[in-house]
């Protein structure tokens, strides 16, 4: 009698489940590293809104020239704005997936920032101007992407 030359339905069968559970592993990864990937973008981008913001705080003296800046007098864009029972100004801003902002009721809304402005309660107060501390909040899917916080001292007046 002949052998016969060639694998056993048991062999092929055995390889092709030993080939599909391979592949199942390194989808699942590709998964995963794309999420990671995308919320590594997200992270990104809110981090350098959370800097712009913040340099943008920096480059006023005043108090009062930020705040024309926040509230739609300049280039800031439009900001909710609100000020708590402890005097903390609050300034939120909402953005769509591509950063863009975005009005607070928009169904395009993804991001949301949260600037704060209060008053430092230290011995670091001049008479023509105040030293204030300021926090830039930015979430989104609910994970904080950006979190930051500095120290600005504003000047009276304009």
């Amino acid at each position: 009698m002949e052998k016969q030359k060639g694998f056993s339905l048991l062999e092929v069968i055995l390889a092709i489940s030993a080939l599909a559970l391979t592949s199942m592993f390194i989808l699942q990864m590709f998964m995963v590293a794309s999420e990671l990937n995308g919320r590594a973008k997200d992270t990104d981008a809110a981090m350098a809104q959370a800097i712009a913001s913040i340099e943008a705080l920096k480059s006023y003296n005043s108090l009062d020239g930020y705040l024309s800046f926040v509230n739609g007098d300049g280039s800031g864009g439009s900001y909710g704005t609100t000020t708590d029972s402890e005097g903390k100004m609050i300034f939120c801003r909402y953005f769509d997936e591509k950063w863009q902002p975005v009005d607070e009721d928009s169904a395009e809304r993804r991001f949301f920032m949260e600037l704060t402005l209060q008053e430092a309660k230290n011995d670091i107060v001049g008479q023509d101007g105040m030293l204030y501390a300021v926090s830039v909040h930015i979430s989104g899917d609910k994970h904080t992407l950006a979190d930051i916080q500095t120290m600005k001292y504003f000047t009276k007046g304009a």
